[in-house]
């Protein structure tokens, strides 16, 4: 008897139309970019631990020198890949959108391929970033080639020459002629025309 009126009252008892679909996940805030406002794709972290797209911060400091988050001045700091994020993130987002979050990883890594130094002469000029992180006009004074660590000894035109550089052929440091140095983005204001040690810096409008 008691287990007949139980069954009438689980009947006769409201349920939603979705109760039989799983509840949907809520994502966190943390796992969205600042800048585009989309999933994080290849995080790249900041020396104040803010984590962003790594094309997307990469292109916000070249006009800016603070971080978007907070204003700590980041400019001359580098972009650190944080794998661990990444996992958290592909696991945050699910299988819905996974394809395509994997789908932007992808194209952002054929981009910075194409943005990479195909061949290094002695005399070549190429783009380098400093170390405050201002692109500036290089010239390759020597190639050292070979299957392990192949790298460039590079001049800073116009600068004299106790900044010349040892630079790592794969550096994301070097890149084509006027790549960047093209672009209106900050850039030195040389006094003299050849071995200066300082110099002014000039912002431009975006």
């Amino acid at each position: 008897m008691l287990k007949k009126l139980f069954d009438f009252i689980s009947c006769k008892r409201p349920r939603s139309e979705d109760s039989s679909k799983a509840p949907i996940k809520k994502r966190k805030p943390y796992i969205f970019c600042a800048i585009c406002n989309d999933v994080i794709s290849l995080s790249s972290t900041l020396r104040c631990g803010h984590s962003f797209c790594e094309p997307c911060i990469a292109q916000y400091l070249l006009y800016s020198a603070e971080c978007p988050k907070c204003d700590r001045f980041v400019r001359n700091a580098n972009l650190y890949p944080s794998f661990s994020f990444d996992q958290i993130i592909e696991e945050e987002i699910g299988k819905t959108d996974l394809e395509k979050w994997k789908n932007r990883r992808n194209e952002v890594e054929i981009n910075k391929k194409s943005k990479r130094l195909r061949r290094a002469e002695i005399g070549m000029k190429i783009d380098v970033r400093d170390l405050e992180g201002i692109w500036c006009v290089g010239i390759i004074k020597c190639a050292i080639k070979g299957n392990n660590n192949p790298a460039i000894y590079v001049h800073f035109e116009g600068w004299d020459n106790c900044f010349d550089e040892l630079i790592p052929l794969d550096s994301e440091r070097i890149a084509p002629l006027g790549l960047y140095t093209n672009k209106n983005i900050p850039k030195y204001v040389l006094p003299k025309r050849d071995g200066n040690k300082q110099a002014d810096l000039v912002y431009y409008k975006q």
